[in-house]
């Protein structure tokens, strides 16, 4: 218990903290005054006042944050030249975005530091999942579970590799060093002219295969700041592949995990090492960042959104028009909040139950040794 709500404080303080700063920094770059910097939600528990900026924590701290700038509320316009609808809408848009992107930044920091501190090095194979039916792996007798660790009589570690030797060279031999039923062979096999295409194939479908562990990988700085951007970008696009399955239904709403289970997920990220650890904090910081992004009011993404009709209509909404957006703003954020704590509470159900029949089952079966 410990464990998960010190990782817990750990995961979400800079995550909520670095966001408000984004806000706060590009909004003082633009010369708009901030009212309030605040870690948390609710009454004041505590707080100091420096130049026109109050710093509080609420009552309610690491649910949330918020930084209030001067004439962001319609109620509070006075024209002043240091308030937010007075500045350009390039300059509102870099403080709407900049929060956000506080999570990207966040995320690239802690993959590059992966790479510079070292990733374990793994003798990898090529597992083949599938072999197609009068295909040329299947004519010298490939199967579903061999895994091939040498191509030409060198280990390769990149299907990329594989995939340009075959595509790249049909009619030319390729030796293939493999590893079936636990025994090391070696087959010869020529890809096929795809006529369509118009490249070579041998129809199997393959993943990688961590064979074992054979040390540590350190990389330069050069080297694991570039790793960092791809692995950012890797995230990125594989966590906007799911939103989108996700919508068109592809994928289960059921799975989405919400604040009432990243503290379980925490904890246990925290157990299995910091580098765990630190992979889950990455993650859960693009997520955060995807989702502020959305063009939903309420969220940074949604005033973006009215700052882009502002730019095509020539005024920004009047009031009618942001009261609309703004309840159709907390409806659906109020459908997907029930959503995810319908599917956290859920979660939490079954994992104690799993847990009183591992308890049970624990009682039970050294009475059951002493029997025997």
């Amino acid at each position: 218990m410990l464990t998960t709500i010190i990782a817990t404080l750990i995961l979400l303080g800079p995550t909520i903290f670095f966001h408000e700063l984004g806000h706060f920094l590009l909004a003082k770059k633009a010369g708009i005054r901030v009212k309030t910097f605040a870690l948390g939600y609710g009454r004041k528990l505590f707080g100091f006042k420096k130049g026109e900026t109050e710093y509080i924590i609420p009552w309610f701290p690491l649910i949330g944050g918020y930084v209030k700038l001067a004439g962001m509320d319609p109620s509070e316009i006075t024209g002043a030249p240091w308030e937010f609808n007075s500045k350009s809408i390039l300059q509102r848009l870099s403080v709407l975005v900049s929060g956000p992107l506080m999570h990207w930044l966040l995320a690239f920091l802690v993959f590059t530091a992966i790479f510079l501190s070292g990733v374990p090095d793994y003798l990898v194979s090529l597992n083949i999942q599938e072999v197609l039916k009068a295909s040329p792996a299947q004519e010298i007798g490939l199967q579903p579970g061999d895994r091939i660790f040498k191509i030409n009589g060198v280990v390769k570690k990149d299907f990329s590799e594989l995939r340009t030797l075959i595509t790249e060279h049909p009619g030319e031999k390729i030796i293939l060093s493999i590893i079936h039923e636990g025994k090391e062979i070696t087959k010869e096999v020529i890809p096929r002219l795809n006529p369509k295409t118009g490249k070579g194939e041998i129809g199997i479908a393959i993943t990688p295969f961590p064979e074992k562990e054979i040390g540590v990988k350190k990389y330069n700085i050069f080297q694991a700041i570039e790793r960092g951007v791809r692995q950012t970008i890797n995230v990125t696009l594989l966590i906007l592949i799911t939103f989108w399955k996700l919508i068109t239904l592809k994928i289960s709403v059921r799975n989405l995990a919400g604040p009432l289970w990243i503290p379980h997920m925490a904890g246990e990220a925290a157990r299995l090492g910091p580098s765990s650890f630190l992979l889950f904090f990455a993650f859960l910081n693009i997520n955060v960042g995807i989702i502020n992004l959305l063009p939903i009011p309420l969220l940074d993404g949604g005033h973006v959104l009215l700052l882009g009709i502002e730019k095509i209509k020539g005024s920004p909404l009047n009031d009618r028009g942001r009261e609309i957006a703004q309840k159709i703003g907390i409806f659906i954020v109020a459908m997907l909040a029930a959503l995810v704590f319908s599917n956290d509470i859920n979660r939490w159900v079954q994992l104690k139950k799993i847990e009183k029949e591992k308890s049970i089952i624990e009682r039970v079966l050294p009475h059951e040794e002493k029997a025997k």
